[in-house]
């Protein structure tokens, strides 16, 4: 995990630079930001070699998914219709985490964590409901679509919230912190996108969604680490 992790941390910072000094390297984003979810799917596939079960597989495809929504958005500004592909292959991606996250490699408690404090789904109904307020003007005909979107990146992380207790506990951190700064990244695309024109907005969405698909795996990958 240390050797991948630095590793990750070179296509990181490479990645950022790239975005950074695009009007100079624009064309090192096209090899970067492919290798971001490459990366992590080689990791996954070689550490847990040993390892074949359900929750596996839609993570790796889950994985692919998202990688098809960066080559979709990495060429969205010249082909404007991309867009809605990107979206796309983020929802399935997205339904695919909820999948996985629900495989659980121990039997349910009596009382799961969004059980024990609903109060959590009511800050995320006001979170989603805030958000499509502040985006519906400048939504036009992406209101549906982006009503769809908000409600699967909030479900999946009530369904990576819902792990607690079922997985071991750096597994279940590591997938809400991925699942959180996955919330974050694509709040932060929406705005720039939909409402208002964001300083470095590339710059953040790029850091904290690298460092969301990160974690997710890293969690993923210490949960299989009990199945082996």
């Amino acid at each position: 995990m240390k050797k991948f992790t630095f590793l990750f941390i070179l296509i990181f910072i490479a990645e950022l630079l790239a975005v950074y000094y695009s009007w100079r390297f624009e064309w090192l984003e096209y090899i970067t930001k492919p290798l971001i979810l490459l990366s992590l799917i080689w990791f996954l596939l070689v550490s847990t070699k040993g390892v074949s079960c359900k929750f596996k597989r839609l993570i790796i495809i889950a994985l692919v998914f998202s990688w098809f929504g960066d080559m979709f958005l990495m060429i969205d500004e010249k082909y404007p219709v991309l867009f809605i592909f990107g979206l796309a292959s983020f929802l399935i991606s997205h339904l695919l985490y909820i999948f996985a996250f629900n495989q659980t490699a121990h039997p349910p408690l009596d009382i799961p964590l969004i059980k024990k404090h609903p109060w959590v789904i009511f800050l995320l109904i006001v979170f989603g409901s805030y958000m499509f307020k502040m985006l519906k003007p400048g939504l036009g005909t992406m209101v549906l679509p982006v009503i769809v979107y908000l409600i699967a990146i909030i479900s999946m992380f009530v369904f990576a919230l819902n792990r607690w207790g079922k997985v071991n506990r750096s597994s279940f951190l590591w997938i809400v912190v991925g699942a959180l700064f996955f919330i974050i990244s694509d709040s932060i695309l929406a705005f720039d996108k939909f409402h208002l024109r964001i300083n470095n907005a590339h710059l953040i969405i790029m850091a904290t969604y690298m460092f969301a698909q990160y974690s997710i795996v890293r969690g993923a990958y210490l949960q299989m680490l009990e199945t082996r």
